[in-house]
């Protein structure tokens, strides 16, 4: 039997554009791969040695919320906060619940910047974003410093392969 959510998840992916469709589809299941994969130190197990292990795990999100590929950011937003609600609703991860922080990057290195320095002092585990290429490359050493997993669902240039290794 197909639980409602499965079915309010098909309804939401199909009813867009295919690459709108893509863009939502793998969204939701690179927030849902980072969160149970147990990046940074392990989110199940809250990460670092300085997170409690109390309240929500903090996933970040940077995407085009403004510009002209606003439609896309918005896309990705609900996507992942799909996925999050339904893994929430299962009981979240080792019992605590995900939550999504996005910042707007426009596309834009400089903003892009600001944006992924904004989800590292929020004290994210996780980051799942990049729509431009050109706004993401200028991030991924931002992510790497501070031991933040990206994930990268959209952006696809050469030169991101490699980038953000120390």
């Amino acid at each position: 039997m197909t639980s409602q959510r499965s079915v309010i998840t098909r309804r939401l992916v199909k009813s867009r554009p295919v690459k709108s469709r893509l863009v939502v589809a793998g969204a939701v299941a690179l927030s849902i791969g980072l969160a149970l994969t147990g990046c940074s130190g392990g989110l199940a197990s809250g990460g670092d040695s300085s997170d409690s292990g109390d309240g929500a795990i903090k996933l970040g999100m940077l995407a085009p919320f403004s510009g002209s590929e606003a439609a896309f950011g918005d896309y990705m937003k609900f996507g992942a906060q799909l996925a999050i609600n339904e893994i929430n609703a299962d009981g979240g991860i080792d019992g605590r619940d995900l939550e999504l922080v996005t910042e707007d990057d426009g596309c834009d290195p400089t903003a892009a910047v600001a944006a992924a320095n904004k989800l590292v002092t929020a004290g994210v585990k996780g980051s799942v974003g990049g729509y431009c290429s050109g706004a993401t490359l200028p991030t991924l050493p931002i992510f790497a410093d501070a031991k933040v997993p990206m994930v990268i669902p959209a952006a696809n240039s050469n030169e991101l392969v490699g980038q953000g290794h120390s």
